[in-house]
């Protein structure tokens, strides 16, 4: 893996890729939710290159004020793509590049058609303005870096990688899977490719930690188990030292030991897939008949309790207002 000196990231290309890879999974509503309140460009690409600090001289990402997506994912218009921009700039070591467009340029595309099989056109109108912008920005600033990591896999930017790889510079690029073939991949450096696992788990992240979502969920269903005897939320879900941790205490509990199985097996199939695990420990109170359980759900591989992504949990430290009204989070503040 390479360490770069700069991070140049081509926004709304970006945006696509990643958007795009989520749709055939999640549905709309929480879709648009994980992009409003929780993308963040730079922990993809920390997650991509397996860096925690990002490149010495930083990220910069380009683009422009018009529409992002589409219907068919998550359409993004006016102050709401402002938004957007603005809370990737405000990420650390961050800042964003707006670029006025003048126009677009419209590309006809040759191709088969799926369907029929036979020779199609189509015509694709596409912002020629970032790219611009983004070539030279690296032309003005060549002289502060050794090494350049390129977002995009554009072969409008296979003309000035050669120009910077002839005066000695190092140029990288990450792309979307499948695109070793791609012109710009055979011309760069090196190449990596989009971390998208990391995308899904982290919107898997908001899936349980937002309001209504898995852990409300399923701290109503104790709540209906064992109301009688109570839930104790004291010990808190997230803890800095261990990462993403929801504690749940249940003592006495109204029946004998063990645990109830069918309900640690409706957690465990309700967690499994969300990348949570389960852990349940056991302390008798009064005799041998009376059990206080704590039951723990951790981010992380069954059996590796502290195996947590770095960059999932600062997803959830650095986003906290966007669960701020989650049952969980509500109980623990109470």
């Amino acid at each position: 893996m390479f360490a770069p000196d700069l991070i140049v990231i081509d926004g709304p290309n970006f945006y696509n890729v990643l958007v795009r890879s989520l749709a055939p999974f999640f549905d709309q509503k929480l879709l648009g939710e994980y992009v409003r309140t929780w993308l963040d460009f730079d922990r993809v690409i920390a997650a991509t290159l397996g860096q925690g600090t990002g490149a010495s001289l930083g990220t910069v990402v380009f683009h422009s004020g018009k529409q992002l997506g589409s219907d068919r994912n998550v359409r993004l218009e006016n102050q709401e793509v402002n938004t957007f921009w603005a809370r990737q700039g405000s990420n650390p070591f961050c800042s964003t590049e707006a670029v006025v467009l003048p126009g677009t340029q419209e590309e006809i595309i040759e191709g088969i058609c799926g369907s029929c099989g036979k020779q199609t056109s189509l015509r694709e109108k596409r912002e020629k303005g970032v790219d611009t912008a983004i070539t030279t920005y690296l032309w003005e600033t060549s002289e502060r870096y050794g090494s350049v990591c390129l977002v995009s896999g554009d072969a409008d930017f296979v003309p000035p990688t050669r120009s910077l790889k002839r005066r000695g510079k190092r140029v990288y690029c990450i792309v979307e899977p499948g695109s070793a073939r791609r012109d710009l991949v055979q011309v760069c450096t090196s190449h990596v490719e989009i971390n998208l696992r990391f995308v899904h788990q982290d919107c898997m992240m908001l899936q349980a930690l937002k309001p209504g979502g898995a852990i409300d969920e399923q701290l109503a269903e104790l709540t209906t188990r064992f109301g009688s005897c109570g839930v104790d939320l004291s010990a808190g879900p997230i803890q800095l030292h261990s990462g993403l941790e929801f504690t749940v205490g249940l003592s006495p509990p109204p029946f004998p030991p063990p645990f109830p199985n069918d309900l640690k097996v409706a957690v465990e199939t309700r967690f499994g897939p969300l990348g949570w695990a389960l852990s349940l420990d056991e302390t008798s109170i009064q005799g041998a008949s009376d059990r206080k359980y704590t039951l723990r759900l951790y981010h992380g591989r069954p059996g590796l309790r502290f195996y947590q992504d770095p960059n999932l949990v600062e997803g959830a430290l650095r986003h906290l207002d966007a669960i701020g009204t989650a049952a969980w989070l509500t109980n623990l503040k109470t």
